[in-house]
């Protein structure tokens, strides 16, 4: 049902995607759970101080901000040619990736990130065949060192625009240039911003320095998440391998788009290595492309009643875990 009808894009979508989101986000508002500890960059960190102290609020902000990064991808597929055909489906998998665990379940610095970093991946997607590209490439750059400034390592993304450059538009080293000195700009400002307040090295010291080298690199899997993580391996090696099959039958433009949404997981994947910890909002970054993965395989499904049986499925482990997480079972 919820596949079908997301599949079609029918406009009934419009109303049933934030149903299945306030649905997911439940939880959240009944039982908020705390953030895991980490120190917020300082432009994050102010908005956090206040949030915290209204737990609904900083659910609801959290809940709105997914909403609005489901339907800004689900708009870049559509407007890249990411998929042969429209659909609501990366709309409706980014809703459920990003709401799958009671720790997505808050406003976090990784979704203020996100949205920056969906703007710059759809500007770097516009300068395929585009003769001159310089002031796109400019806003690329500024929208990931926006991202920085509240979520330090959507720094990494930089290396991902220089790829996705070189897989979309031919070499002009001053694309290049440019590039870097849009990332540079929302620092520079920072700084001097900093510099002035006499607090830069305080600063560099307490949000940048010892937060990832005091982090603790050791990653444990909770019981709660077993079936979940089942499921989800299940959903992803089935989506890789319809991918792998229709990946001759499209044109060079979606070619090349989901070559960059390939990097962009690569990317999001290396992210993790400088986060403060292991907890799951730092894998946040990789449900952009794996909705885009999983709605590709969603979209050709030739059984409709299986594709439609998985998803189910993956919302009962979503339930399941929800119930083990608050419930306390296994010493939760």
């Amino acid at each position: 049902m919820f596949i079908r009808n997301a599949r079609s894009h029918r406009p009934v979508s419009l109303i049933f995607i934030p149903l299945i989101a306030v649905g997911l986000w439940l939880p959240g508002f009944l039982h908020p759970a705390p953030p895991a500890p980490m120190i917020f960059m300082p432009a994050f960190g102010s908005v956090a101080s206040w949030t915290s102290a209204w737990p609904v609020l900083n659910v609801f902000l959290g809940l709105a901000f997914t909403l609005l990064q489901a339907f800004l991808l689900n708009y870049i597929a559509q407007q890249q040619q990411l998929f042969t055909r429209k659909t609501w489906l990366p709309a409706l998998m980014f809703v459920t990736f990003a709401s799958c665990t009671p720790s997505l379940l808050t406003f976090n610095p990784e979704l203020v990130a996100g949205l920056f970093l969906l703007g710059a991946l759809y500007v770097l997607l516009s300068t395929y065949r585009m003769d001159r590209a310089h002031s796109q490439v400019f806003n690329a750059g500024f929208l990931i060192g926006l991202a920085g400034i509240f979520y330090l390592p959507s720094l990494v993304f930089f290396i991902f625009a220089i790829i996705a450059i070189i897989v979309l538009r031919p070499f002009v080293w001053r694309e290049w240039a440019i590039l870097f000195a849009g990332l540079l700009v929302p620092w520079i400002y920072s700084g001097v911003y900093f510099f002035w307040n006499d607090r830069i090295v305080s600063v560099t010291m307490e949000n940048i320095y010892n937060p990832v080298v005091q982090r603790d690199f050791f990653f444990k899997l909770p019981v709660e998440y077993y079936a979940l993580a089942f499921m989800t391996g299940m959903v992803l090696l089935t989506s890789a391998g319809r991918f792998v099959a229709g990946a001759g039958t499209s044109t060079m433009k979606t070619k090349k788009g989901v070559s960059v949404m390939v990097w962009f997981l690569v990317f999001s994947i290396i992210a993790v290595i400088p986060a403060q910890n292991f907890a799951v909002p730092v894998f946040l970054f990789t449900v952009y492309p794996l909705s885009v993965f999983t709605s590709n395989y969603f979209l050709n499904a030739r059984r409709q009643w299986l594709a439609d049986t998985i998803y189910l499925f993956f919302l009962a482990s979503i339930a399941a875990t929800y119930f083990i997480k608050v419930s306390g079972l296994f010493g939760s």
